[in-house]
């Protein structure tokens, strides 16, 4: 039996678009400014919906930081993400290295395989 899952990645930004919202018929729409730099949480999730593991949704998810904080010359990346209560792990954009480290996850590989390691199941 195969595990069959519905995998989809999306990035978020906190603040509100300009270019079109709802509000109500007649009136005017008033939008405070703010700067959309760093302000954005991206996620992978995977859902599966047949095998051994139908019904399981995993998922994990990234923030960025705002352009000035990440340039930041005299801190390092770890003291600029420890102001804001983040890991260093928990920052940036979901590239090749992270989708490949969430696919093994979700295939149930420990952190620490060997190099020809497999799964029980196909």
């Amino acid at each position: 039996m195969i595990d069959l899952a519905y995998l989809d990645e999306a990035g978020f930004s906190m603040t509100l678009p300009v270019c079109y919202s709802w509000y109500p018929v007649g009136e005017r729409l008033c939008i405070a400014y703010e700067a959309p730099q760093g302000r954005r949480v991206n996620a992978i999730g995977a859902y599966f919906s047949h095998g051994p593991c139908a019904g399981h949704f995993a998922y994990q998810t990234w923030a960025s930081l705002p352009p000035h904080a990440r340039n930041a010359k005299r801190k390092t990346p770890e003291q600029v993400a420890a102001d804001y209560g983040l890991h260093l792990e928990e920052i940036g954009p979901i590239n090749t290295s992270r989708l490949l480290a969430f696919f093994w996850q979700l295939a149930g590989r420990p952190e620490n395989a060997p190099v020809g390691w497999k799964r029980e199941r196909p």
